[in-house]
């Protein structure tokens, strides 16, 4: 027996988004254009914020998201935390992580009046004491920038590692070995990257990422969630007993999964003889 996706999907794609600057506009634009979901985690300190970022040797615009066009931009999309300010969790005392972990998440709770439950460590920065501070203020899981270039689900959604970046050399085969293959189990392909880097010059960053849209867009066989759902999803397959002759579904949600050619839904509750 294994399990599957939603709709009896064996694959997954999510995107995720730092900072809140003003080429999440366009951005979001572009996902509604082509059906794919994505998580956009917010400095809720730098909200409204003006002014220019020189990032890689690149000088573009890096205004911040408006407070009050946040419930608008970012409808149909999860928000998430990335610190108040973009403090580093690996850099700073638990007083002052805990500080802006509770400021960002409830300015950000009352912004789109919806529950925020997810993170991306600013700067990348972790220690094996951060999932304690997240757990602490109702975060469920908390995205590195480790990138692991292949399809595999976290072992640990606190430490959880995107298959790649958006500006990747590798992401173009990555999404060619992704729409192509059929996976054994369930494969997950998780982009991340920063809006405003897409305003770089020396390409075209944004017909780029278009082209990756367009090839993964409108698939039977891909499910198309943002960073909470999967975490959710995943959570519950993994809470699922299973024995030689049955599988047990104590959680709250209904789980697709397969044995052989059958494929069959296990309700909230259910005990299935396999």
């Amino acid at each position: 027996m294994r399990f599957l996706f939603p709709g009896f999907r064996p694959k997954a794609l999510t995107f995720s988004y730092d900072d809140g600057c003003c080429q999440d506009r366009r951005l979001t634009e572009l996902f509604r254009k082509y059906g794919v979901r994505a998580t956009f985690n917010l400095n809720s300190g730098f909200l409204g914020c003006k002014g220019p970022i020189t990032h890689g040797g690149f000088t573009v615009p890096f205004d911040r998201s408006e407070p009050e066009e946040i419930g608008a931009l970012y409808r149909g999309f999860e928000v998430a935390s990335h610190n108040a300010t973009h403090y580093n969790m690996s850099k700073h005392t638990p007083e002052t992580i805990r500080e802006e972990l509770t400021a960002d998440t409830g300015a950000l709770r009352r912004l789109t009046e919806q529950s925020v439950e997810g993170f991306a460590y600013p700067c990348g920065g972790f220690n094996h004491h951060s999932h304690e501070f997240l757990a602490e203020a109702g975060i469920r899981y908390a995205r590195t920038g480790i990138s692991t270039y292949n399809f595999t689900l976290p072992q640990n959604f606190y430490y959880w590692n995107p298959t790649c970046h958006d500006r990747s050399p590798r992401l173009a085969e990555l999404v060619r070995r992704f729409t192509e293959g059929e996976p054994e189990e369930m494969w997950l392909l998780y982009i991340w990257g920063h809006s405003f880097e897409l305003d770089k010059d020396d390409i075209d960053r944004w017909d780029n990422l278009e082209s990756h849209l367009q090839a993964l867009s409108g698939r039977v066989d891909i499910w198309y969630a943002e960073n909470i759902e999967i975490c959710d999803y995943v959570t519950a397959c993994r809470a699922c007993e299973v024995w030689k002759d049955r599988v047990y579904n104590p959680t709250e949600r209904e789980i697709f999964a397969c044995r052989g050619a059958e494929r069959f839904v296990l309700a909230p509750g259910e005990t299935r003889r396999l």
